[in-house]
């Protein structure tokens, strides 16, 4: 049974502009942020501003996907492995100052 989210940490998430959300440059964090990632999508806060990621769902990689994320990550997703899904091919799709 696929567990309903993961929390994982992440060093580096991209903004639109390819530069890294946690450090506001290309350098990866010191620390990592610890995000929830759900199926298909992660929602968390970093300085101030409330964050969407979207990435594709478990059921929905291909082979070729699983094996780009086994060569980016170290391993391949199972079931509720979200985090290195987000990692490979986590987009922002929202950002809100609050």
């Amino acid at each position: 049974m696929a567990k309903k989210f993961q929390k994982y940490g992440f060093s580096y998430i991209n903004d639109e502009n390819g530069n890294n959300i946690l450090t506001g440059n290309k350098n990866e964090a010191d620390e990592e942020k610890e995000i929830y990632c759900f199926n298909g999508y992660a929602v968390f806060k970093h300085n101030g501003k409330t964050y969407m990621m979207r990435y594709p769902k478990i059921q929905q990689l291909t082979d070729k996907m699983r094996d780009e994320i086994e060569n980016y990550c170290g391993y391949a997703p199972e079931a509720g492995e979200y985090g290195v899904i987000a990692m490979t091919y986590g987009k922002i799709v929202r950002s809100k100052q609050y």
